[in-house]
């Protein structure tokens, strides 16, 4: 059975993604690291929190709730977790656990990183998603929304905090859907619950998708996107539900081309 290594920039398991991702993935035993596995939230906080102008990133916890960090400070304990999944070996989290070396690996985060030092195929969502995202773009949000026919269709972008907007920068990582023509609207709903999670908690994560969902759609959005592997099939549920659009979830167009990847042929008979 060929092994997929997953890197999440929080912690492991991560229980919230990992069992959609094995539906979406069949056949693949699935190991996980996380960057922060073995840390406190108090240490985390006090290490990795942003520093003024540096990209902010959040991801969860082995306890469900969340932590904001910034980008730079995790890289080098990312670039650490790629080589441990690569060559085999035991986590940080449990010395006892022994895993082979992974075939494929996984980074469970939609943000930009820089290139770093692999020798398996090391799978990174930003360019998987954006490039899935604009075919999709290409064939939903067609209408045009602007006078002089400038805007082709209008793209909606979720991302889980309102620090995070800039991350659909019409020159940035989407630069290829305004290239289409696409115009971008941009709306913020994270999907982890603050403190610790509780019924009262996903209430609110609910509510924060339903507004940001109705929001978009106000702006004119003829598809959304959801920016984060954090947001999950439910939540699709609820967005589209909010907007009336069509949703794309990050983790699902990442998941079903790992798939692609990893796939061993599974049961097929050869035609007569």
């Amino acid at each position: 059975m060929p092994i997929l290594g997953l890197i999440t920039i929080g912690q492991s398991p991560r229980v919230d993604l990992t069992p959609e991702l094995k539906s979406w993935i069949p056949g693949v035993e699935i190991v996980e690291r996380g960057a922060l596995d073995g840390l406190e939230k108090t240490e985390i906080e006090e290490k990795f929190s942003p520093r003024e102008g540096e990209i902010v990133l959040t991801s969860r916890l082995r306890d469900g709730s969340s932590v904001v960090m910034g980008h730079d400070h995790i890289l080098p304990i990312l670039q650490e977790a790629i080589t441990s999944l690569e060559i085999g070996g035991s986590s940080r989290e449990d010395p006892n656990v022994i895993h082979p070396p992974c075939d494929v690996i996984l980074m469970a985060c939609t943000g930009s990183f820089p290139k770093f030092s692999h020798r398996k195929p090391l799978l990174i969502p930003e360019d998987m998603m954006t490039l899935g995202l604009a075919a999709l773009a290409n064939t939903v949000a067609l209408s045009t929304d602007s006078e002089d026919g400038t805007h082709q269709g209008v793209v909606g972008v979720l991302v889980p905090l309102p620090e995070q907007r800039n991350f659909a920068d019409p020159n940035g990582k989407f630069k290829i859907l305004t290239s289409m023509g696409k115009r971008l609207v941009v709306g913020d709903a994270s999907p982890y619950p603050m403190g610790d999670p509780s019924r009262e908690a996903f209430d609110q994560v609910e509510a924060g998708l339903v507004k940001a969902g109705r929001d978009l759609r106000t702006q004119g959005a003829q598809l959304i996107f959801a920016d984060c592997m954090g947001y999950s099939s439910w939540m699709r549920r609820v967005l589209e539900s909010a907007s009336g659009v069509p949703v794309v979830l990050g983790r699902s167009i990442v998941a079903r081309l790992t798939a692609e990847l990893m796939d061993d042929g599974g049961n097929w008979t050869r035609p007569a």
